[in-house]
């Protein structure tokens, strides 16, 4: 599933991982022409969804079955949440407020993703023309602790990229970065996706993103 080339300002980058001797895409990735990140999980439309907010802490935990249970016409019409270059978070129907990345100057966290067990991703059957496809190598899934990742961001001087970035409740991951020259509203910019486990435990029943914001 691995590409030759890099991927363009505007691809939809599929991110892999092979499980069974298959490649499953877990979620997608793109930047956009000003800057802004856009980011979804990949497991058929949404059928049903859940909203939770809490004050961020130290440590923050929230349960599967916590939150707002959102069915029909009211569930979003997919997993995208677009991470501004203004700011501006955007959640389903929720607008959100976090770090301009127009002014970025140095690394932050845009969310935690939650990962539901590899089995039930299927292969692709198709392709678009701008689409990517990223197989991360080397991962070994242990089916007794869930997988979860996160999505970095960074200002980039155009140098060798180097991953660097975890969470530091990971026994187990890797990373893939992307560097991004020649936006219209944000300095050029490396996004870092990275995905591991720690805990034992059950794996979720659905797949989730979790953002950082901040008050307005």
């Amino acid at each position: 599933m691995s590409e030759s080339s890099v991927p363009n300002i505007g691809d939809r980058i599929r991110f892999a991982i092979s499980y069974n001797g298959l490649w499953r895409p877990l979620g997608w990735l793109r930047a956009g022409r000003d800057g802004s990140i856009y980011l979804g999980l990949l497991l058929g439309s949404p059928s049903v969804a859940r909203y939770v907010n809490k004050e961020a802490k130290k440590a923050t935990t929230i349960r599967y079955d916590e939150g707002k249970v959102v069915t029909g016409v009211a569930a979003p019409k997919s997993s995208r949440v677009s991470f501004k270059a203004s700011g501006e978070i955007h959640l389903g129907d929720e607008v959100l407020h976090g770090i301009p990345l127009s002014t970025l100057t140095h690394p932050i966290q845009l969310c935690l993703m939650q990962f539901v067990h590899p089995g039930r991703y299927l292969p692709p059957k198709s392709k678009q023309p701008k689409d990517y496809d990223i197989g991360i190598t080397g991962y070994e899934i242990d089916e007794s602790c869930p997988m979860y990742g996160a999505l970095f961001v960074s200002p980039w001087q155009g140098k060798s990229i180097q991953i660097q970035t975890r969470l530091s409740s990971m026994t187990t991951y890797i990373g893939t970065a992307i560097g991004f020259r020649g936006f219209s509203r944000t300095p050029d910019l490396l996004i870092q996706l990275v995905i591991g486990h720690g805990l034992k435990g059950q794996w979720p029943p659905l797949p989730g993103i979790a953002v950082i914001t901040k008050e307005n």
